[in-house]
């Protein structure tokens, strides 16, 4: 049991050292990268990403999309410049705390809801739409007996644009510092993130009900006689 301790502690020890050796870099978007810095350019970054399991990447890196770069040594540089020409018109802290809100909104903002919502409107807008109401011939009433019209389409439009007028309420649990919270700054970035986590999922559940309807109609109906 005490050989098992010291092997998590050792393990722990060396997980946590190699987690500190790595460089930062804290994009404009609110999130964080982690990895080595490999060159240095006058418009751009060559950087190995370390990406979830440890395997590596290397990409290219924009200058203009980074906030700032933090060594191994823990030193912050900040590359970030109020520029009107680029959309800067912050300051590199007032744009740090708009960054925050940022970055806690990727971090604990879910917005799964709004796909499984989207999927059932979009799913239940085919299934109406294509209701027999009245037996004709040979054709039954139910669902799926009636030719689909153009009207399901809307709703991931209706959908979508409904989803990006929700208010987002933070709540403590969702933020790294509670004080962060009077930062009107860390607000809208907060809501930046959440709004487009919501749109996102809104569209893209709708569409995928719209289309598991259609694809459950071409299945199941059959024309009548």
């Amino acid at each position: 049991m005490k050989s098992l301790q010291i092997f998590l502690l050792i393990f722990t020890v060396l997980l946590s050292s190699s987690y500190l050796s790595q460089d930062k870099i804290q994009l404009m978007n609110g999130k964080v990268l982690r990895g080595k810095l490999k060159a240095e350019f006058d418009d751009y970054y060559q950087f190995d990403y370390y990406k979830n399991g440890g395997k590596s990447k290397s990409i290219e890196l924009s200058k203009y999309r980074i906030y700032s770069v933090t060594n191994t040594s823990g030193e912050e540089s900040i590359l970030y410049k109020p520029d009107s020409s680029l959309g800067n018109f912050y300051t590199p802290t007032e744009m740090k705390m708009f960054i925050y809100g940022q970055r806690d909104g990727h971090k604990t903002f879910k917005s799964t809801s709004m796909f499984i919502t989207g999927f059932a409107m979009g799913f239940t807008s085919v299934l109406l739409d294509t209701y027999e109401f009245s037996t004709t011939g040979n054709c039954p009433q139910g669902f799926f007996n009636r030719t689909p019209s153009i009207t399901p389409i809307a709703v991931p439009l209706v959908f979508t644009i409904g989803a990006g007028l929700i208010k987002t309420r933070i709540r403590k649990e969702q933020v790294t510092d509670i004080t962060f919270l009077s930062s009107e700054l860390y607000i809208d970035g907060y809501h930046k993130v959440a709004k487009t986590k919501r749109v996102k999922n809104a569209f893209f559940g709708s569409v995928s009900g719209l289309l598991t309807g259609f694809l459950v109609y071409s299945i199941v109906h059959q024309d009548c006689p």
